[in-house]
């Protein structure tokens, strides 16, 4: 083209498709093809061999390590647990404070193991929002091949381990050596009058105001009640030479309403029907 003289009369871009068309024509091209596509193949190959042989313990390891930055960076693990933990400590503390060697603090050192032992279970559920969204990406990353169940549920025990005993020994400690939407429903299912009476309960805060605006009070009193009609039972609990003739003379029978409301402190001067009413006014009020 040159010697003819046409070189000024064609323009670049057409060249350069010139150029291009005639490449992918050529064998240059086809056999460039096939190399780059082994090579394709075989980094692939690579590729799955190596996510195949992640050991087991690699995938712990990161696994643990995610889990355990998750659960630090997210309030909803475990910090807001701790707070209402140490709230609920500090209130059991006073509640049960001075129990002494007497024969009541039997049942009051039990209804205080029971209300510990309780509240440890019902209060993980404070965690659950936060698990269900790394289930999601647990989903995920299971159905690609990145690791099984196994390595997830012993990354999520492992890392969850230093967060439990933190939420475990602050509470207790709290509650053992100083004996001073969840968290205020334990508080005032401690001061309903099951753990301790409401004759024992400390006046300021626990007895005036929050035994009579809990509404777990109400609803307990009600189901006592409810409970008592029509009950007797045999009055044994003095049973001895004194009231027990030498003919062996029947136990004192105590009906259903005098014997809670000496065990138990119930209201009996007021209707099963005026707690409900409380409760139902509660409702619509609050």
């Amino acid at each position: 083209d040159i010697k003819e003289g046409f070189v000024n009369e064609i323009p670049t871009e057409e060249v350069i498709n010139i150029l291009v068309n005639s490449y992918k024509s050529s064998d240059i091209f086809q056999h460039a093809q096939t190399e780059i596509a082994q090579i394709c193949k075989q980094h692939s190959r690579a590729v799955e061999k190596e996510k195949r042989h992640v050991t087991f313990f690699t995938q712990c390891h990161v696994l643990t390590r995610r889990s355990f930055i998750n659960m630090y960076r997210d309030p909803g693990y475990y910090r807001w647990r701790l707070a209402v933990y140490i709230a609920l400590a500090l209130t059991l503390a006073v509640l049960f404070n001075n129990l002494g060697l007497s024969y009541g603090s039997i049942q009051a050192r039990g209804a205080l193991l029971l209300f510990v032992t309780a509240i440890l279970t019902f209060m993980t559920i404070g965690g659950f929002p936060s698990f269900v969204e790394e289930m999601k990406v647990f989903e995920r990353e299971k159905l690609n091949g990145h690791y099984g169940i196994i390595a997830f549920v012993l990354a999520n025990t492992i890392s969850a381990i230093p967060f439990l005993i933190v939420i475990s020994l602050i509470p207790g400690t709290i509650c053992y050596y100083i004996p001073v939407g969840a968290g205020i429903q334990g508080i005032m299912m401690l001061v309903v009058g099951f753990f301790r009476s409401p004759a024992d309960l400390p006046k300021p805060v626990l007895k005036y105001p929050l035994h009579h605006i809990a509404f777990h009070k109400y609803a307990y009193q009600r189901l006592l009640k409810n409970e008592s009609e029509g009950l007797r039972f045999e009055n044994d609990h003095n049973n001895n030479n004194n009231n027990v003739g030498s003919g062996g003379a029947r136990p004192m029978i105590l009906t259903g309403e005098d014997a809670f409301k000496e065990i138990w402190h119930v209201e009996m001067a007021t209707s099963k029907w005026v707690d409900l009413g409380v409760l139902v006014a509660m409702v619509v009020f609050l």
